[in-house]
């Protein structure tokens, strides 16, 4: 954006060589709730569990201090290695990158049969990120009704096992950029659920932050799917458009399309009967087999 205004120019190229160095590190206000929330102090050991690009790691890294250590752990290898390259830019050595799927990563400390080895986890699990629609409108055409349905699965175990990785007396942030409930409530409302009484709370963190606009979570809610096509309204849609661009194509030759329709309709016909004698064929095949 700064880029758009010549006038600020000597600031935009002040801000880069900045950033190169390592003593800036941009992010977004709301990007920078998550670890408020989680709290973290100095000489803790943390776990961001879905760390790249690397702004949220750092302000962990900041918030432990050099007598504390941040867990980054990426998926994505080439993602992981733009974080070690972002942790070594902003020169923080008390910052440990790893490449490992989330949803089984290990305990750090083998004494510790159950894994309960970090003071505080954040997890900021992949999402649909409709919530950023208002500033990519990319989202907005790429969006589809299943995309959170289809990653529910994902962020209940990414959670889970962030749960699992937990001090007794810790605490785990869970956080995305999606505002639909499928991938928010429902997911908090499930581990919630799954984790044995009295051993899980939920916290509201809300008055710990001056100024903080928000809104109750949802209690009731409606999880919206795609209507799946049925084969026959594939076939039909398809041979419409092919159809139509025939037609446009015929018109432009100023071609006989009756003459051309009825050729047509002989050869899909003949092209059926073949399909339906290969058909038959296969299944006498088939059924020889069995016998």
């Amino acid at each position: 954006e700064l880029k758009k205004y010549p006038s600020l120019a000597a600031f935009h190229a002040w801000l880069a060589e900045r950033t190169a160095c390592g003593f800036v590190t941009r992010s977004e206000a709301v990007s920078m709730l998550p670890p408020v929330i989680l709290g973290c102090r100095p000489g803790d050991v943390v776990l961001d569990m879905c760390a790249a690009p690397g702004s949220k790691t750092t302000q962990l890294l900041e918030d432990v201090g050099e007598t504390g250590l941040v867990v980054a752990n990426e998926t994505d290898e080439k993602r992981a290695c733009m974080l070690a390259s972002h942790t070594r830019r902003i020169g923080m050595p008390h910052a440990f990158v790893t490449a490992c799927d989330g949803r089984r990563f290990p305990g750090l400390n083998k004494d510790d049969k159950e894994g309960n080895c970090f003071d505080r986890v954040l997890a900021d699990v992949p999402c649909s990120g409709d919530g950023t629609m208002r500033k990519n409108g990319g989202v907005m055409r790429r969006w589809k009704c299943n995309d959170s349905v289809t990653l529910h699965p994902l962020q209940i175990a990414l959670a889970w096992r962030g749960l699992c990785l937990t001090k007794i007396g810790g605490y785990m942030c869970y956080s995305t950029c999606s505002l639909n409930p499928t991938e928010n409530e429902a997911v908090v409302a499930e581990i919630m659920r799954r984790a044995p009484p009295g051993s899980l709370e939920l916290l509201d963190r809300r008055s710990d932050i001056k100024g903080l606009v928000s809104r109750p979570g949802m209690t009731h809610w409606k999880v919206m799917t795609e209507i799946p096509e049925t084969k026959r309204e594939v076939r039909d849609r398809k041979m419409s458009y092919k159809m139509k661009k025939k037609r446009e194509f015929y018109e432009n030759l100023g071609v006989d399309r009756d003459k051309k329709k009825k050729e047509e309709v002989k050869e899909e016909g003949k092209e059926e009967v073949k399909e339906e004698a290969k058909e038959e064929v296969k299944e006498k095949v088939n059924n020889d087999q069995e016998k």
